[in-house]
């Protein structure tokens, strides 16, 4: 088994010769195929509008719930703009329902969507009431230096959150959720990284309205 594992990866360094060391090898090697995969994937799946909508399509189409569906969108854009972590805010009152986290080894942004969890959020109030409310997604630079704008500034500061970015999501005309994106480096508004995130949440919006009402 293991000199067909030899003869079917990329060469080994010649340091690699024991067993413990070919599977060792063999599983960074698997772990880099399946980063290049995703890493193709969610290039193609933003590429065009067309490809855009036949991924959303796919992804509604197999998704048991709204939730399922946000957070394939949430991992495609964190995977693909390189964002830590990402929170859906859904419900009349925004209420952590589903939550995606792409750096799950990172114990502050655990905690930090641990606690997130017991805040709620009346319209017009914190960013996901504003958001819910005026149906207009905010970009959020300095979250631990603004209590008025970030309620959760606290929280924030101590985590280590920089960045936020919330995005409202409209299926049928109304808004479903408010999908919130955050990171721990610093991001000054990027058109392309606002727009990418606008896109893919009406795209998935029309998409899950279409299918609720049976188109």
């Amino acid at each position: 088994m293991f000199d067909r594992l030899k003869r079917t990866l990329p060469a080994a360094p010649a340091s690699v010769t024991h067993k413990a060391q070919i599977l060792e090898y063999t599983i960074a090697q698997l772990r880099g195929m399946m980063t290049r995969t995703m890493e193709l994937e969610a290039e193609l799946a933003v590429s065009s509008p067309r490809n855009t909508s036949d991924w959303v399509g796919r992804v509604v189409a197999s998704a048991g719930s709204f939730p399922d569906a946000m957070i394939e969108l949430m991992k495609l854009f964190c995977f693909r703009r390189g964002w830590n972590s990402a929170a859906l805010d859904s419900g009349i009152t925004p209420r952590p329902s589903a939550s995606a986290t792409l750096a799950a080894a990172n114990a502050a942004l655990e905690r930090f969507s641990i606690e997130s969890r017991a805040w709620r959020f009346r319209p017009k109030v914190g960013v996901p009431g504003r958001v819910w409310s005026t149906m207009r997604p905010e970009w959020l630079a300095s979250l631990a230096d603004d209590r008025g704008t970030f309620l959760r500034a606290p929280l924030a500061r101590r985590f280590g959150l920089r960045v936020c970015l919330a995005v409202p999501v409209t299926v049928s005309g109304n808004v479903a959720a408010v999908v919130a994106f955050y990171d721990t480096v610093a991001r000054p508004f990027d058109p392309a990284c606002y727009d990418l995130a606008v896109k893919l949440t009406c795209a998935l919006g029309n998409a899950y309205g279409a299918k609720r009402s049976g188109m």
